[in-house]
């Protein structure tokens, strides 16, 4: 604003009223004409109030022109962020807007230098029509985002390969980078069945392969960026490390690995273990080293630190070379040490214990104790503060907006930041907030972005600010965001260091959440997410007992509907709810609930993860709720139990552990007296006998079942729902398919009357069994149609059932069939499904199973030596299992 300006609009009233009260003075005085005494007070008023009245003018003014002056920079930069988006493209086809979505990675940082290598690997893989997945894999904070980001920004709009159709991108970090958290993909295959205009089927597999099978009608480029929340973390037993949890996206990879005409990206901490069969150049699997100490010197440069080359590549290889821990360590010198690189020694180090990104951290504490002691200085403070008795906060405003995204594991929306700055404030963690100016906390902000430490995300849908009352300064922003290093170390620290703080801050963002969707009882698994956000808040806080009644049972499962799971099909979001009440998934649970909550939910954990095909993992919950149950002398449930326990095993091909549970399922049924109980779980025991080859028992076992059934309920004459269908498994290895066929068109009737998913498609592929075996010596097609009918319909009703560890009975039945009938491509489609689901999932069962199938099926193509191979897998895994009923059937092949 130009001098003129000020003294002609603000200072000019005051001064011709100044001027006007002398001259009118001069004059009375000159002719001894004095005014009365109380002429010059109002006067004296008059002048003041023209100069205050001028001076609030032009504060306002100023005001209003910063302000201006903000929605033309956010204008700006939502223009910035347009024109970044279509330059994706801008040497190739443009696509349209709604064929391109890359919110969900972080923005794109400056600075970028190296990589020469993985940007030529980039290049390549996108123009080579075979390759169709690269994953970079390296530790947090290496810079495999930023890779991908400067690679789709900068190199790809560049290639003289055929433009992409469509671009999708994901970052699996916003729930969370420690690979221990349990997360799913459901929100992921949500989001992109919206973007691709599709309807996913519920069933996990089958819904990775659906996109799958849209991916490939198109040119498409997928970035798929920090996986490890999905993967088990190193060193887990069993043979898991480095694979998948989520069977979804575990079928997506394998196929677009498989074949594709686009390309994949992913990063993650850990190599897709899943993925390992596939060779190059379908799929890659690059390790992103650490910056070189040239490379690493050439950051240090671009972020303006000064220094000769050879102590910036000194600096570059204390710091190992990491891509955070340089970013951060350079803004630090430039900031606070003059930008000289030898002052970096004045950085204390940490303690001696090793975390990811120690140096990263490293730097955090600096610029904490940076800020503290800037924060402690004496602050001036206005005439109005001093006589309203304000005092300087604890906390400065960079701190506390640090210690404030400690607590999320994805970006902050201001909403919630909004609610744990309101009133009372939190002490130490947000009366550094609390009441601060608008001027102030937009500084704070800014210097956390310039640091590196903080991003902000604009509004996207709405130009219209909001209207916070505490933090004003963000009205137009949607949320603040953080590298997933910087939000662990500080969460870290806020838990550790202040309890209080942390428990009452959580409770906060539980009732918030808890209170945001619109409905009581959403539909959606979108609606839906506040709640299961709720519930991680709710337990932090140690309010799980409140949680699991309030939130999970009355408003996610609809009490005993089991709404989550048995009509949105989101067994992992369940899970990853349930995560939530376990002090340490999936042994022990939280011991704010009660002992028989505790239980329930180690029961609930178990079935989940069995439906996910997680069995290994489902045996640990399942074991400890038994023993709860029986240490409570509660007979009824550990019958119930035990028998699950019993099938658990049997998929896992644990033959011996099957039958003993099996056994202590019948003499827990037995001492809880109930009748329905004792019934089903001699059908249990049965069906262990029966597959471990003591058939003679399992049919003595069935016939009592079947005989105590009908003492309960005369109306029936046969075993019918899952305890039929193992009877006429049985049946059907002596032979009798007549009076298989019976038993399950009698069972189908009442399973279709009740709308039992899983009881109709099991009964279905009893039928279909039936037929399979009758057209062996029937020519006429009767049979051959109505197993080829019954078996289609028996494996899309296990689809639709949702249950992982059943769906292989169905799929390898079916494969059976179309090796007998000649239909060998369609027959290898099911035993790839069949491995895909066994393998993850270490279904012992159904991998002797399928070695006999594959046997068959390369013994058909002519590849005889591949035929013995799987043969001799299959009698190896016999005998290492106990499944007897396979060996005469092996034996033969």
């Amino acid at each position: 604003m130009s001098k003129q300006t000020i003294l002609g609009k603000y200072l000019l009233p005051g001064g011709l009223m100044l001027i006007s009260v002398v001259l009118g003075l001069y004059v009375n005085l000159a002719t001894n004409d004095a005014p009365a005494w109380w002429v010059y007070p109002a006067l004296a008023v008059l002048v003041i109030v023209a100069f205050v009245g001028g001076f609030i003018l032009f504060k306002r003014d100023q005001k209003e022109k910063e302000q201006s002056d903000g929605q033309i920079n956010k204008i700006g930069d939502q223009v910035g962020f347009i024109y970044e988006s279509i330059s994706v493209l801008e040497n190739t086809q443009l696509l349209a807007e709604n064929r391109i979505s890359i919110s969900h990675l972080p923005d794109l940082q400056p600075h970028f230098t190296g990589r020469h290598p993985e940007l030529a690997l980039l290049d390549e893989a996108w123009a080579r029509p075979d390759s169709n997945l690269l994953q970079f894999v390296a530790p947090g904070g290496t810079g495999k985002t930023m890779l991908l980001t400067y690679w789709l920004h900068h190199r790809l709009p560049a290639s003289t390969a055929q433009a992409p159709d469509a671009i999708y991108a994901w970052s699996f970090y916003s729930q969370g980078s420690d690979e221990s958290r349990q997360s799913s993909s459901d929100y992921f295959f949500a989001a992109a069945a919206r973007f691709f205009e599709l309807e996913l089927p519920k069933d996990p597999t089958e819904r990775g392969r659906e996109l799958a099978r849209r991916l490939r009608r198109q040119r498409c480029l997928l970035i798929l960026d920090g996986v490890e929340p999905l993967q088990y973390p190193p060193g887990t037993p069993g043979g898991l490390s480095g694979k998948l949890k989520d069977p979804a996206l575990t079928a997506l990879l394998r196929e677009l690995a498989l074949s594709q005409p686009g390309l994949c990206l992913i990063s993650t901490r850990v190599a897709i273990e899943n993925l390992a069969g596939y060779e190059a150049p379908r799929h890659l699997c690059h390790t992103l080293e650490n910056f070189s100490p040239e490379d690493g010197a050439k950051l240090l440069q671009q972020l303006g630190v000064r220094g000769k080359s050879s102590e910036l590549e000194a600096a570059s290889q204390e710091y190992k070379g990491h891509a955070l821990a340089l970013r951060l360590l350079g803004n630090y010198l430039v900031k606070v040490m003059d930008a000289d690189v030898r002052r970096r020694k004045e950085i204390p180090p940490l303690t001696n214990e090793k975390k990811d990104g120690e140096h990263a951290r490293r730097v955090m504490q600096a610029y904490v104790r940076w800020f503290e002691a800037a924060h402690t200085k004496p602050q001036k403070m206005g005439f109005w503060d001093k006589m309203m008795g304000k005092k300087q906060p604890s906390v400065s405003p960079e701190v506390a907006l640090l210690n404030l995204m400690g607590l999320f594991d994805r970006p902050a929306p201001i909403e919630a930041l909004e609610v744990l700055v309101k009133e009372p404030a939190i002490a130490g963690l947000t009366d550094g907030l609390t009441n601060l100016s608008a001027e102030r906390l937009r500084d704070a902000l800014d210097n956390l972005k310039t640091l590196g430490l903080l991003e902000e995300n604009p509004q996207k849908t709405s130009a219209i600010p909001k209207n916070f009352i505490h933090l004003r300064a963000f009205n137009t922003l949607d949320s603040i965001d953080a590298h997933p290093l910087v939000r662990e170390h500080f969460g870290q620290q806020l838990e550790s260091a202040q309890p209080a703080a942390w428990r009452e801050a959580n409770t906060r963002l539980y009732h918030y959440y808890k209170n945001l969707p619109e409905k009581e009882l959403p539909d959606t698994l979108e609606e839906m997410e506040p709640l299961y956000t709720a519930m991680a808040f709710g337990a932090r806080a140690g309010l799980q007992q409140e949680v699991l009644y309030g939130v999970y049972w009355e408003r996610i499962n609809r009490k005993n509907k089991f709404y989550s799971t048995n009509q949105l099909g989101a067994f992992g979001t369940d899970l990853a709810g349930l995560a939530t009440l376990f002090e340490q998934p999936w042994s022990q649970p939280s011991k704010n609930m009660s002992e028989a909550d505790q239980a329930v939910v180690l029961s609930w954990a178990g079935f989940r993860l069995r439906g996910l095909g997680r069995l290994q993992e489902a045996a640990e919950p399942m074991r400890a709720a038994l023993q709860r149950r029986i240490d409570e002398n509660a007979w009824e449930n550990a019958a119930i139990n035990a028998s699950n326990l019993s099938e658990l095993y049997l998929t896992l091909g644990a033959l011996r552990e099957a039958v003993d549970f099996g056994r202590q399922a019948v003499d827990f049924a037995d001492r809880s007296g109930d009748s329905f109980q004792k019934e089903s779980k001699r059908t249990t025991l049965a069906d262990a006998l029966h597959q471990s080859g003591q058939n003679a028992e399992a049919a003595q076992l069935f016939a009592e079942a079947e005989a105590m059934q009908r003492e309960r309920r005369p109306e029936y004459r046969f075993l019918y729902s899952q305890r039929g269908h193992k009877y006429c498994d049985l049946l059907l290895g002596q032979g009798q398919w007549e009076a298989v066929l019976e038993r399950a068109e009698e069972g189908l009737k009442i399973a279709i009357r009740n709308n039992w998913l899983l009881s109709i498609a099991l009964d279905q592929l009893s039928i279909a069994r039936a037929h399979a075996a009758a057209a062996q010596s029937d020519d006429t097609s009767t049979h051959r149609d109505a197993a080829e009918q019954y078996f289609n319909l028996a494996v899309e009703g296990l689809r639709d059932a949702g249950t992982m560890d059943m769906l292989p009975q169905g799929l390898l039945a079916r494969a059976n069939w179309r090796l007998q009938t000649g239909h060998l491509h369609a027959a290898q489609e099911d035993l790839q499904e069949v491995f895909e689901i066994a393998d993850s999932g270490s279904m012992g069962l159904y991998l002797v199973d399928w070695h006999i199938a594959m046997s068959r099926l390369r013994g058909l193509e002519g590849n005889a030596a591949a035929a013995a191979e799987h043969k001799a897998e299959a009698l190896r895994r016999i005998q290492e299992t106990g499944y007897l009923r396979r060996q005469a059937e092996a034996e033969a092949l």
